[in-house]
């Protein structure tokens, strides 16, 4: 039978809406207002690590010191943690304190007790197993003097009220975080690359871009500066590409004197739409050695290793049988990497193919 008054559910209806504002960290706001709703005064917060260890502590009224101490050794004494608890008990209960685990005069005597929490002149902690699923993801510990007495069952009904909301906030809150971290690393990474990158969207307007790209656009439009060099890039010569119309499979190849492009769509699932079509358009600077390079083409013309060294082979004035021969396949098999070679670089003849990729010097 629940000892729960109106006002108990009144604090825990308040605490589980104020652990849901963005301003601040997740486990910060957990304690603040752990401490300031139900006035428990000295707390942890953990998170568990894919070995199922305890990392990033965060405390509050609790020492730096004990902080440490447990970091680099009494994490293994502690009763509470992960390594130590049976996963039973972990998953069947929302809260478990030391009784659960051992007589008090037992705890007395260990480690644990005598060597660490002792020194901040603490005792009784109840433990809160934070979970997703079937997977353990942080930890919160509610720890008070011996003078104050164990945990009454009316605060651990409390607490059991409370804690699968934090846990699936807390689960929230990670995903975001790694969606963050994730969204960071990549736009760094683009900003690095050393190539030009451009978003489109279905209708062709840019939805994202690095620096790159917009140097590569005034590059091409043979401006010092312009507004906006990427959308005129998109206006002016996107248009006088010549391609059919692009389905998820179309891969979209264009050369300029100095730069090579490549259109690659990208089919994402989108919450109104059910799909969503993006274009990933590639800029890439030859240098003068490698305008008419063979391996500068095949990356932008998405070449294979087995048509290079066919193109090769043709370069060295070798026939379909020949090529064959050489390299140990039927001719109806080099027949059709010609026929690739061909659509891929938008060509239809064996000399074409040696123009585009700079190799005529060579079948001269």
């Amino acid at each position: 039978m629940s000892v729960l008054s109106l006002r108990d559910y009144e604090n825990i209806l308040h605490f589980i809406s104020v652990i849901q504002d963005d301003r601040d960290d997740y486990r910060y706001r957990v304690l603040k207002y752990l401490s300031e709703i139900f006035t428990f005064n000295h707390l942890t917060f953990f998170l568990i690590n894919d070995q199922g260890k305890f990392t990033s502590p965060l405390g509050l009224n609790i020492s730096n010191n004990l902080f440490q101490m447990y970091a680099e050794y009494y994490f293994k004494t502690d009763i509470f943690h992960p390594i130590n608890v049976s996963s039973r008990l972990m998953f069947n209960k929302n809260s478990f304190t030391i009784t659960d685990l051992m007589s008090l005069k037992e705890f007395e005597n260990t480690e644990y007790y005598l060597d660490f929490l002792k020194k901040d002149n603490l005792f009784y902690e109840l433990a809160l197993p934070l979970k997703a699923g079937k997977r353990l993801i942080g930890g919160v510990g509610i720890f008070r003097p011996k003078k104050e007495g164990d945990f009454t069952s009316h605060e651990r009904e409390i607490i059991g009220n409370i804690s699968h909301h934090i846990s699936f906030h807390l689960n929230e809150y990670l995903e975001t975080t790694q969606i963050k971290k994730e969204r960071q690393i990549y736009k760094n990474c683009v900003a690095q690359l050393p190539l030009g990158l451009i978003v489109l969207d279905s209708n062709w307007s840019v939805v994202n871009s690095n620096e790159m790209a917009k140097i590569y656009c005034l590059d091409l439009l043979n401006q010092k500066e312009t507004i906006d060099p990427i959308n005129e890039v998109i206006i002016n010569i996107l248009p006088n590409i010549s391609f059919q119309a692009m389905d998820s499979s179309t891969v979209i190849y264009n050369d300029f004197d100095s730069y090579s492009m490549k259109i690659v769509p990208s089919i994402v699932p989108n919450t109104y739409k059910g799909i969503e079509t993006y274009y990933l358009l590639y800029l890439i600077k030859k240098t003068p050695d490698e305008r008419n390079n063979l391996e500068s083409l095949s990356v932008c013309y998405n070449l294979t290793n087995r048509e290079v060294e066919i193109i090769k082979l043709i370069a060295q004035g070798l026939s379909n049988k020949e090529i064959a021969d050489t390299l140990f396949l039927s001719v109806h098999t080099v027949r059709t990497h010609v026929d690739n070679i061909f659509n891929k670089l938008n060509v239809s003849s064996r000399t074409s193919i040696l123009y585009k990729t700079g190799m005529i010097q060579d079948f001269k």
